[in-house]
């Protein structure tokens, strides 16, 4: 395979290589504080002139790894890339001086600690100077804009999953789905030992499973949310980086097991199931093993982990009051809907279909690392990842209750081999050269395949005397079968040189990335029933369907570049301040054209064999850290800069699938509908229906590359630290983020103006004709819509949503050498943007995105973003007890969730279900409808219903989007252990985990409000509760009719009882 770069993109790289160039060529040399972990440090001598020619040399204790350097005239020394941990014995040598050494430096991830010496002529015959420290030092660069997470912390807190980036909710900015700084989830970065481990397609991390690695490798790792380096990069909200451990001179190996089950939790949980109805297991197993090959040379480490569980998947258990308030259906009528699909439909009834469904999950992963000190300047890093993942059930759904007949399990296969290696140069410089290839396979295999899905709109009086809504879904699955593949090769490298006060850096961080895609998405059909009674008729008022014109499967395969460059200069303008400034140019293309269709080019004036590219991605980025002390009690970091964030690569496989040529959409609407036999599709999919007789292929809707660009996010952080003795440390820090051109869609065949407005909702307007709403459903038909006749919907990535942030941290961390060590942290945060799409279907753009009638207007939906958290409060605790015991536990407490509330229904006519935000009909006004008028006093009586208030309020508008919050909820985790000596195997460490441990406390604590569940892992839950039905449309008087869902607001409470433990770890 070749990749031809035009010339433009030649001279794009020239330019930027001009613009560096100054820098590099500049007389004088730069200074001290980049994203590469190090010591760095000057000398002199005892009149405090620089000393020139000094060796300094560092030794690692645990592997014997040992690294040299020279200082420059102006007495500077800086040491890059070399091994976390410690401690480090440091010396500086000079002939006709007196030798001074410094020991006990440990190095974290990101650290830089300054390492100063003065040399003292041999003719004064002192002593030799040994300076012991212990202490952790040189991240004053990320104050306020990282939180750390150690190897020790790795090792005592619990985590369920054992997955470390669970711990990142112990960031102050941490958001839901691993948003960082209020930015979308899509565009945090994750870095394992500097290298991306994405999934590239979808966003998020790269395993499908628990973990990508075991949590034995994981030396420690960092969330970043304000750090400047412009080694930082394809990241918006921030970054989770990752290290791994590696082997030393001393050998080790460790065995750890942990089992609970449905014995070891809450006698109930918050649906008033008992325990027998909960009946699960889990087992987490995990061997690690490291030692030397060639002492002091060469090292290796080896983890492998295991995660068995019988763990059964609960839907649609409605056997408790509390169940059925919160699904929204009385269990008869959910018992009369499977009586129905029973016997007319061919459910298997020999199958549990809804219920306890069991299932048996299964994690594997496998780490293997070496390190080789090839000579004194050279050393190799050479590490293996892989992960196997399989998931039963697991696979997305559309509605909350659906049986198991349409559901998929899911499969993940991954792994990465990454080499790196690590040079010292002659004359202070420093170069990092890493080389990565990785390959997943990920797959949704239906329970089900080939055949339709069902939806069953259901309405029933529930046991508290409020009507509920809920649609149940059975049959086929919309997301599967899918099987997505990709390999990506990796190349970066970083180079780093002392030039008197000056540190100079130059790298680049390259990718190429293929995928081969297959999702089967909307291809088996769907038939809508909009009560019980047409379910037993047979009379389905909506059937649709995605059909491939020449049976063609729908595979897409893609070749993606990104290209980046970096520059930047550090100045130690003194012994206290430190200057950084510098640039990093991003370059993204696309490299598969999709077919062009010179049909849709020309009806709206589109390119669509155009492929994304972005090529304008310039981030000037800037520092400044000021130690106000000169033990740096006190430190000041103010910086500023641009990052631009990765599109997802689903965005262009939309555009390579929905060509408008190779796949069409089926829209058949009442006497349309053919009656289903699902008995008939059962036994040979070839039965779904597809055209009508004699009828011609009707386009798909098309999806087309606009001008779209990276999402660019403005960043500003300033904060202050200050140390209190020598364990405690306080933070304060102002944070900003500014986040647009942020991707979207947007639809060019919506016609310019509504076609009516609805009066009776404040005039919001409806873009399809009245008469061509039908009065008995009142579903609208998008096709009605189009601007240009013959085309649904014409969708255009576009770079039209927006972000901001604005955040007040606050943390206060011990660790100490006593028994007692933790930290406490505290953000206040707010929030917003106008779209929080992130992935992955384009259609999903709109309806994720509740708006008050026009879609292309996102200024309609300016309000708190899906992740905003008014209030956080993170912290941990670690005591060290008599007798051995060891206590040590981990809380995040968060205001709640936002939420809007919307109609079940399209009512603009933009083909998406529940994006439009509800009207709040005022019950005492003449003009309300006397039955939604009832229902609307009953939901604003309810003293459950989160909305009433807010409903109150708003009376008589559109209400607002994100206007509701959940309320707060806490979350802690424990962990009582001790560790006992066992003769040849170094001991064994007894630990008992408690995972919600306020539950344990109070059975009516620890709790989560659920709202609706997504449709994927990349969305899995929806901020849209619906508040009213559709039913039928006056077309005399153009207004719809509802009903009202009267248990909208009332949030079911959610999440697993306490759950208990018990785990061995064995060896050193």
């Amino acid at each position: 395979m070749s990749l031809v770069i035009s010339s433009q993109i030649h001279r794009k790289w020239v330019v930027l290589l001009l613009a560096l160039a100054p820098a590099l060529a500049s007389p004088r040399p730069l200074g001290a504080q980049t994203a590469v972990t190090g010591i760095v440090g000057m000398v002199r001598d005892s009149l405090g002139a620089p000393l020139a020619r000094v060796r300094v040399e560092a030794r690692h204790a645990e592997t014997g790894y040992v690294v040299q350097a020279t200082t420059n005239e102006a007495g500077r020394y800086a040491m890059l890339g070399i091994p976390l941990g410690g401690p480090y014995r440091i010396q500086a040598r000079r002939l006709g001086y007196r030798g001074a050494e410094r020991d006990g430096i440990v190095l974290t991830i990101g650290a830089r600690p300054a390492v100063d010496f003065v040399l003292e002529p041999l003719e004064t015959r002192l002593a030799e100077v040994v300076v012991r420290e212990s202490r952790e030092e040189g991240r004053e660069a990320r104050v306020g804009g990282s939180t750390r997470i150690d190897r020790e912390q790795i090792d005592a807190l619990p985590v369920i999953d054992r997955n470390f980036s669970g711990l990142a909710s112990l960031s102050p900015l941490a958001g839901n789905q691993l948003s960082l700084g209020g930015q979308r989830w899509t565009s945090t970065d994750y870095r394992l030992d500097g290298v991306q481990s994405r999934n590239m397609l979808r966003a998020g991390e790269a395993n499908g499973g628990p973990s990508a690695i075991s949590l034995e490798a994981v030396r420690e790792f960092e969330v970043n949310t304000a750090v400047f380096d412009v080694g930082q990069g394809r990241q918006g909200g921030g970054q989770i980086a990752a290290a791994t451990r590696f082997g030393t001179n001393t050998t080790e190996r460790r065995v750890f097991t942990a089992f609970r089950d449905e014995r070891l939790s809450g006698a109930r949980d918050f649906q008033g199931r008992a325990r027998s109805m909960r009946e699960a297991q889990f087992i987490q197993s995990a061997l690690s093993f490291g030692g030397p090959i060639v002492h002091d040379r060469a090292h290796y480490f080896v983890a492998y982990e295991r995660q068995d569980s019988n763990e059964p998947l609960v839907t649609g258990d409605v056997t408790t009051s509390q169940a059925q308030v919160a699904a929204g259906i009385h269990r008869d009528s959910l018992a009369r809907v499977l009586d129905v699909l029973g016997r007319l439909y061919g459910t298997d009834a020999g199958m549990t279909q809804l219920g306890r469904l069991s299932r048996r999950p299964l994690s594997q992963t496998l780490f293997a690392r070496v390190d080789w000190q090839l000579t004194p300047a050279h050393r190799l890093m050479v590490r293996a990842t892989g992960s196997d993942w399989e998931s039963p059930l697991s696979g997305g759904v559309d509605q909350a209750i659906t049986l198991r007949e349409a559901r998929s399990g899911f499969t993940s296969r991954e792994g990465q081999l990454l080499a790196s290696l690590t040079s010292q140069l002659a004359g202070s410089g420093h170069n990092e050269l890493q080389l990565a290839y990785g390959t997943s396979r990920r797959a949704l295999v239906p329970v089900s395949p080939g055949i339709p899905r069902g939806f069953v709109q259901v309405r029933s009086t529930l046991p508290n005397g409020t009507t509920g809504n809920s649609t149940i879904q059975f049959g086929g699955n919309r997301l599967a079968p899918d099987d997505s593949r990709e390999w990506q090769l990796q190349l970066l490298d970083r180079f780093a040189i002392q030039r008197g006060a000056y540190l100079f850096t130059i790298g680049t961080d390259n990718s190429l990335t293929g995928t081969r895609t297959l999702i089967a998405e909307s291809q088996g059909g769907l038939f809508v029933f909009p009560s019980i009674a047409a379910l037993e008729a047979r009379q389905p008022n909506r059937f649709t369907r995605t059909v491939a014109s020449g049976g063609a499967a729908p595979v897409t395969r893609q070749h993606v570049l990104e290209v980046a460059l970096f520059s930047q200069v550090e100045w130690q303008a003194s012994e206290r301040l430190t200057i950084t400034g510098g640039v990093r140019w991003d370059g993204t293309a696309f490299r598969s054209a999709p077919v062009p269709n010179a049909a849709v080019d020309a009806a709206f004036g589109v390119r669509t064999g155009r492929a994304p590219s972005d090529w304008r991605q310039l981030q000037p980025r800037g520092q400044l850290v000021w130690r106000v002390n000169a033990d740096a009690r006190d430190v000041v970091r103010v910086g500023a800069g641009l990052f631009t964030a990765q599109l997802p690569y689903y965005a262009e496989h939309n555009q390579l699938l929905y060509t408008g040529t190779s796949l069409a959409d089926i829209d058949l609407r009442g006497a349309l509908v053919p009656v289903p036999d699902f008995s008939a599709y059962r036994a040979s999919p070839s039965a779904v229906p597809g055209l009508p007789a004699g009828g011609a292929l009707p386009p798909a809707y098309v999806n087309v590359s606009g001008d779209v660009r990276a999402p660019r996010t403005w960043k500003g952080a300033a904060a202050w630290s200050h140390r209190v003795g020598e364990g405690v440390t306080t933070t304060l820090a102002l944070h900003a983020s500014r986040m647009q051109d942020g991707f979207h869609y947007i639809d060019r065949n919506l016609r310019n103006a509504p076609s009516f407005t609805l009066a009776a909702e404040g005039g919001r307007g409806v873009w399809v004709p009245a008469s061509s709403i039908p009065a008995a459903t009142g579903v609208t038909d998008v096709r009605n819509a189009a601007r240009v006749a013959g085309y649904a919907r014409v969708i255009s990535l576009e770079s039209g949503a927006r972000a901001e942030q604005r955040a007040l941290t606050g943390e206060v961390a011990y660790r100490g050498r006593g028994r007692v060590g933790g930290s406490l942290g505290y953000a206040w945060a707010r929030a917003r943007d106008n779209s929080t799409y992130g992935c992955c279907l384009a259609r999903t753009a709109t309806t994720f995105t509740p708006i008050v009638d026009d879609p292309r207007k996102l200024d309609q939906a300016w309000a708190a973003s899906d992740f905003d958290a008014r209030h956080r409060v993170v912290g941990t605790i670690d005591v060290r007890a008599p007798l051995g015991v060891h206590v040590s536990a981990r809380y995040v407490g968060t205001s709640g969730r936002p939420f809007s509330l919307v109609v079940d229904g399209d009512i603009n006519g933009d083909e998406a279900n529940g994006n439009d935000r509800a009207f709040l009909f005022d019950p005492d006004d003449p003009a309300t409808p006397a039955d939604v008028a009832a229902s609307m006093r009953r939901v604003m009586a309810n003293r459950d219903n989160l909305a009433a208030r807010y409903i109150r309020a708003h009376l008589g508008e559109v209400a607002g989007r994100n206007a509701i919050y959940t309320p707060w909820t806490n979350r802690v985790d424990a962990r009582l252990s001790r560790r006992f000596a066992v003769r040849g195997i170094g001991g064994a460490e007894v630990m008992v985990d408690v995972f919600n441990v306020g539950n344990l406390l109070n059975d009516r604590w620890g709790a989560q409000y659920l709202l609706p569940i997504g449709i994927s892992s990349q969305n899995p839950v929806v901020n849209r509760v619906p508040l009213l039905r559709v039913v039928g449309f006056d077309a005399a008087n153009q207004r719809y009719r509802y009903t009202v869902n009267e248990t909208a607001g009332v949030l079911p409470k959610a999440g697993d009882p306490y759950q208990v433990q018990v785990g061995v770890r064995l060896g050193h």
